[in-house]
C-alpha cells in the first residue's frame, strides 16, 4: 500500500530520434565525419577551443570551425571523406552525400538518415572528442540523444480515471502503453 511503484522500460523494435534534441544531433552530426566519426578539426583547433571555458561557448565554437570544413582531415587520423549535408526534415534527418567512394555508390545522393547510423556515427565519436565539443561523456554520450528504450512510469503516477461514480477506467497513458 505504501510502495510508490518502480519505474520499467519497453525496448523499441528499432531506435528513434528525440523530437526535443533532434536539431542537437544535428549539430553534432555536421561536426564529425559520417565514415570514421572523428571531430573534423585539426589539433591546433582542438587545442584552441579546449581552452575556451564555458562548454556552451565552446560547443558554439567546434559549429562554427566545422562549418568551414568541407572533408574530414586524412593527415590528422581521418579518412578524407567529403563532408554530407544534413538537413532536419520533420522528426527526421535527412542527408545529402557528396562524394562518390560513399558506401552506396549506385544510392541517391538524398537519403534519410536512419537513427540506426546516427547512433553508430555517435557511439564511435572518441571522449576526448566529445569533451572538446563541450559534451560530459563521463555524465552522457551524444549517442544517448537517440532513444532505444522507452520509460514507463508505475501505475500509481498513472491512476485510474473516474468516468461516473461507480465506473472507472484505465487513463491515457496506460492505453498507449
Amino acid at each position: 500500500m505504501e510502495c510508490p511503484g518502480h519505474f520499467g522500460h519497453i525496448e523499441l523494435a528499432r531506435p528513434v530520434y528525440h523530437g526535443g534534441l533532434i536539431e542537437f544531433v544535428r549539430k553534432i552530426l555536421r561536426c564529425v565525419c559520417n565514415h570514421c566519426s572523428q571531430l573534423l578539426l585539426s589539433p591546433e583547433q582542438k587545442k584552441d577551443i579546449g581552452k575556451v571555458r564555458s562548454q556552451t561557448a565552446r560547443f558554439q565554437r567546434v559549429i562554427k570551425e566545422c562549418d568551414r570544413i568541407s572533408t574530414c582531415r586524412e593527415g590528422f587520423g581521418g579518412c578524407g571523406f567529403i563532408k554530407p549535408k544534413y538537413t532536419k526534415n520533420g522528426l527526421g534527418i535527412d542527408i545529402e552525400i557528396m562524394d562518390d567512394r560513399s558506401a552506396n555508390p549506385g544510392a541517391d545522393r538524398k537519403q534519410r538518415l536512419m537513427p540506426e547510423e546516427a547512433f553508430r556515427i555517435m557511439s564511435n565519436m572518441s571522449d576526448e572528442d566529445c569533451r572538446i565539443m563541450g559534451l560530459k561523456p563521463e555524465i552522457s554520450r551524444p549517442e544517448n540523444m537517440i532513444i532505444k528504450n522507452l520509460a514507463v512510469a508505475p501505475p500509481p503516477v498513472r491512476p485510474n480515471v473516474i468516468m461516473s461514480s461507480a465506473n472507472r477506467s484505465e487513463d491515457d497513458l496506460t492505453y498507449s502503453y
